[in-house]
């Protein structure tokens, strides 16, 4: 038997829009085996409560989407946007590194 595809999408943190894209790029690869995990980074105040009604939803109506939260990062508030989203990116992988096989 082969291995179940996976994929591991991470959208940017704190995007609603990019959330709602990404779930939907999820749905269309459940129909071709692929199992799907949605990995999502710190939320910030503004949006958390928009963020957290949509993914209740999406979770109720979508069961074939996993989705797993990270901690919000603490970094000092003068790191650049970039180096945010690759420390991001980093937690990302050392999250999922205990489950792998």
């Amino acid at each position: 038997m082969s291995p179940k595809k996976l994929a591991v999408i991470y959208p940017p943190p704190g995007m609603i829009g990019h959330l709602v894209s990404t779930v939907e790029l999820g749905k269309l690869l459940v129909p071709h085996g692929i199992d799907v995990t949605i990995v999502l980074g710190g939320q910030d105040d503004g949006g958390a409560a928009a963020t957290a009604s949509f993914l209740a939803d999406a979770a109720a109506t979508n069961p074939e989407l996993s989705f797993h939260r990270l901690p919000q990062p603490t970094l000092p508030c003068n790191v650049p946007a970039d180096d945010y989203v690759s420390r991001s990116g980093l937690r990302v992988c050392t999250g999922f590194r205990p489950r792998s096989m």
